[in-house]
């Protein structure tokens, strides 16, 4: 990992996931650049003429610039990025085309509590941006204080007879790739059951060195996918929550729920979504 882009709305909530992204990246060798992007009310642009309105946004933009910059300079000069004011209407687009431009490899934006599912952040930024982007975005929630990650849960569909695909293959690769960013990272495959009527077969089952070497898999039961993942969490068996977009149907049995929605709100843990 080369470039970090942190997506910041001058929230506490970004402020606490920014000191979280600090602590996380250390003294590690990347650069990491901010980004704001901003608008004008529109009852304040359309009373005024165009070359008014480009003063106003030119104006608008140095006074961000300088906010910004005041967060830049609690980066450690040897990760210090560029910084990027926008204008835009579409803040989602805007980042996404902005991490495509240079070359992100990860983008951070912080989680709203209020707002601490997916189904319950549509048509806000980071929901939009997660929805949008084909880069990993990583989503911290406002709590969540900043501790090693040992542990990175990743709920797969994938049964232990099944052949991993060539798709989610590519996509665990990328996940054990940002592990070995984190240092000591151990990936834990959770698979939950939900169809059987064997008891035997209702008890939690580990298997070590599946799919790959090195990734402890975990075959649980439960009625619902989402009670199985809450289980793993409330255990405090995670430090992070990695999902594969592609699964679709998978994402939304889960993001569509509003028990998801409980524990993602109580455990405070990141979540790493990535395609």
């Amino acid at each position: 990992m080369k470039k970090v882009l942190f997506c910041t709305d001058f929230s506490e909530t970004s402020k606490l996931a920014f000191t979280y992204l600090l602590n996380f990246m250390d003294d590690r060798e990347l650069s990491i650049d901010l980004a704001h992007i901003f608008d004008i009310p529109i009852t304040m642009s359309s009373s005024q003429f165009p070359r008014a309105v480009e003063g106003l946004i030119t104006e608008r933009g140095d006074a961000l610039r300088q906010q910004l910059t005041s967060w830049r300079d609690q980066i450690p000069n040897k990760q210090t990025g560029e910084l990027h004011i926008i204008y835009g209407v579409y803040p989602s687009t805007e980042i996404v085309e902005l991490a495509t431009r240079i070359n992100a490899d990860l983008i951070v934006m912080g989680l709203r509590q209020k707002y601490s599912m997916v189904d319950r952040l549509i048509g806000t930024v980071t929901a939009n941006t997660i929805s949008k982007s084909t880069i990993p975005v990583l989503a911290i929630p406002q709590g969540a204080t900043y501790q090693p990650i040992r542990n990175i849960i990743f709920p797969t569909i994938m049964g232990i007879d099944d052949q991993l695909s060539q798709a989610e293959e590519d996509a665990l690769f990328k996940l054990i790739e940002f592990a070995n960013f984190s240092g000591g990272t151990k990936v834990n495959f959770v698979h939950i059951q939900t169809d059987s009527e064997d008891q035997q077969a209702r008890i939690d089952i580990i298997f070590n060195d599946v799919p790959f070497k090195g990734i402890e898999y975990t075959r649980s039961y439960a009625p619902r996918v989402d009670e199985g993942v809450l289980k793993f969490l409330e255990d405090g068996k995670a430090d992070l929550l990695a999902f594969y977009k592609p699964h679709r149907s998978f994402w939304e049995r889960l993001y569509h729920s509003s028990l998801t929605r409980k524990l993602l709100f109580k455990s405070r843990i990141p979540l790493l979504i990535f395609h």
